[in-house]
């Protein structure tokens, strides 16, 4: 079950940047004293080029230790950029966690500019650095 998570995690994150967001999704593991075995964090972040330094800045968007809960952000996200309605989340274990997240998220996202522009302004500095290689041939 975990490998098809792991794969719409795959999927979900590739469809998300072929639209241009850079969307990444990393895995951190540490020992939990509370629960006695190695857990994993998840966290989603964008990655946002600065056209003054050159450089990219990595935003957080969410996190869970949960492969579900990161499915089920990375299906809300791609229904939220591509104007569709999102659909109900089943009833899985923990989800009215999943939902409060969730809505924290979105409300974030939605009002946070910077997420909006990344596919415009990546779009611009790969136009750019085309032009730059062009003008070197």
């Amino acid at each position: 079950m975990a490998n098809n998570n792991n794969n719409m995690i795959y999927k979900l994150q590739l469809a998300l940047n072929r639209k241009g967001y850079q969307v990444l999704v990393n895995r951190t593991q540490f020992y939990s004293e509370q629960q006695q075995r190695p857990v994993t964090k998840y966290v989603c972040s964008q990655s946002r080029p600065n056209l003054m330094t050159g450089k990219n800045k990595h935003v957080t968007l969410f996190e869970a230790f949960s492969t579900i809960q990161m499915v089920l952000f990375l299906r809300n996200l791609w229904f939220m950029v591509n104007k569709r309605e999102i659909p109900q989340t089943n009833h899985i274990k923990g989800a009215d966690k999943f939902e409060k997240a969730w809505a924290e998220a979105r409300d974030t996202i939605k009002n946070d500019k910077e997420f909006w522009e990344v596919p415009k302004l990546s779009n611009e500095i790969r136009e750019a650095q085309k032009a730059k290689k062009d003008r070197t041939v």
